[in-house]
């Protein structure tokens, strides 16, 4: 309304004091010094400006802001070594190693069923148990001399599908 009327601030005082009274004005004044007691603290029962209590209050922040930045990195730490948070690199191998599972889920009991199927099951089985599942002739590389590892269709047997095969049927033998 006083921007409408186009008064200066002088004449905006006047005209807002011009309703009052003088225990109004009296109480303005009284506001007035409660606003500069009030920049005067009390801690400890000892008085201290603003400037003081501010300083007082910035020795209690450092440490404070100290111990939220230690606290941050702790966390990091910890979320990130129990697992809570994955990244996209571990997210991704832990999905290439979830796929690899499934796929040798899926083709191992195929070659099992290929050994099955051979006319000379029995003899290949001796042979097979006489090997160790480690070394150099290992089970994993008699069934792929077999060919019981080389899916249907295929011209090379898939990787890891030899080994899980072989466990498979000395599994199935006993």
């Amino acid at each position: 309304m006083m921007k409408r009327l186009g008064l200066k601030t002088s004449a905006k005082r006047k005209f807002i004091n011009k309703g009052k009274s003088k225990n109004d004005k009296a109480k303005d004044s009284k506001s007035k010094s409660n606003k500069i007691q009030a920049q005067k603290l009390k801690r400890g029962g000892v008085q201290m400006n603003l400037e003081e209590a501010t300083k007082m209050t910035k020795e209690y922040i450092k440490p404070f802001a100290l111990g939220m930045g230690v606290g941050a990195i702790v966390l990091l730490i910890v979320i990130f070594a129990a697992g809570w948070v994955v990244t996209s690199s571990s997210a991704e191998a832990k999905a290439e190693e979830m796929v690899a599972e499934a796929v040798l889920d899926r083709l191992a009991p195929i070659c099992v069923t290929q050994f099955l199927q051979d006319p000379n099951k029995e003899e290949h089985l001796k042979e097979l148990k006489k090997l160790e599942s480690y070394g150099n002739p290992n089970r994993s590389d008699y069934v792929q001399k077999q060919g019981w590892a080389t899916m249907p269709g295929e011209k090379e047997p898939y990787s890891g599908v030899a080994k899980r095969c072989a466990e498979q049927i000395m599994q199935i033998s006993k």
